[in-house]
């Protein structure tokens, strides 16, 4: 099933978030998760992702990801955001369209192989048939919204 962080992100709101908090590095590594719950809901490969942060680490000489500057992250981040584009994958700009698609992606992602046991536990709430083991999980939408910047 598909999970999203940080909807509603795109560059100029992570830059003006990490000018806010002063800490670049947290709000591109917010962006870059944003991305990679994007792009692994239209079956890209979260190896994929860990390849582009792993090879970075070993560019710049830095055991953890934590040790990149706000610098190297917001460049991560682009770089997560590149092989999404190169992919054919367009990640929209706009985070009304963010709140939208997401949703929309969560609900689709129900009727895949994946899920079947959480869409059991949905359809036992709706007809009363008695619970197994693995169809006890749920699955929620929460939009929330961040402070106003």
């Amino acid at each position: 099933m598909d999970t999203f962080l940080n909807a509603g992100m795109n560059e100029a709101i992570t830059e003006r978030l990490g000018n806010r908090v002063d800490n670049t590095w947290f709000a591109w590594d917010n962006y870059r998760r944003f991305l990679q719950c994007w792009d692994m809901s239209f079956d890209l490969e979260r190896n994929d992702f860990d390849a582009i942060t792993s090879d970075f680490k070993m560019r710049h000489g830095i055991p953890r990801k934590r040790g990149f500057t706000g610098e190297q992250m917001k460049q991560v981040a682009k770089a997560h955001k590149e092989m999404v584009r190169s992919a054919g994958i367009e990640v929209p700009e706009g985070p009304f369209a963010h709140l939208v698609l997401t949703i929309l992606c969560v609900v689709e992602s129900w009727n895949r192989p994946r899920p079947k046991p959480i869409v059991k536990s949905w359809a036992f709430r709706m007809t009363g048939e008695p619970p197994s083991p693995f169809n006890r999980w749920s699955s929620a939408i929460s939009p929330n919204t961040l402070a106003p910047m």
